[in-house]
């Protein structure tokens, strides 16, 4: 492939239908796109951001969105990853994200259920937006969750 934009286009067509896209890191190089949550190799969550970066100064929104997902779906419970190295690159990459797409107006309510009985509801608008909202629920359980509204929110 001659340029970049070829490099990062090709493999978007192969699997246009996913939601969620990372780059997987093979030996020393990249050979695809896969979307399910996995144990992924050293560099993969580096690989993705540096794809993620790429599309951003492309201003391609559209493609980085999907891997936005991806990186977002990887984090652990303390907002890091496998590594130093990866957090920093995934971190930049989504705060670039965030700052190209800008602040969106947020009027969203999450409701919680699961069989145990149990039933919360969140709600989230402009001036709660920043703000962490949780509850605690026993465990193992499943927890179903309601989406109405308007915005994007990080459930975890």
């Amino acid at each position: 492939m001659s340029s970049l934009s070829e490099f990062i286009e090709e493999p978007f067509s192969l699997m246009a239908e996913e939601k969620r896209r990372h780059w997987t890191c093979g030996t020393g190089y990249c050979y695809g796109w896969r979307s399910r949550r996995c144990k992924h190799r050293p560099g993969t969550v580096e690989a993705t951001a540096y794809a993620m970066l790429a599309y951003l100064e492309t201003g391609n929104i559209v493609r980085a969105r999907p891997i936005q997902a991806w990186l977002v779906s990887q984090m652990d419970s303390k907002g890091g990853y496998r590594s130093t190295q990866d957090s920093m690159l995934a971190l930049m990459a989504l705060s670039d994200m965030a700052t190209r797409v800008g602040w969106q107006e947020i009027g969203m309510t999450i409701a919680a259920s699961a069989s145990t009985g149990f039933q919360h509801t969140f709600g989230l608008n402009t001036d709660n937006k920043l703000i962490t909202q949780s509850v605690e629920i026993d465990v193992p359980t499943t927890v179903h969750f309601h989406f109405t509204g308007e915005g994007t929110a990080l459930l975890q």
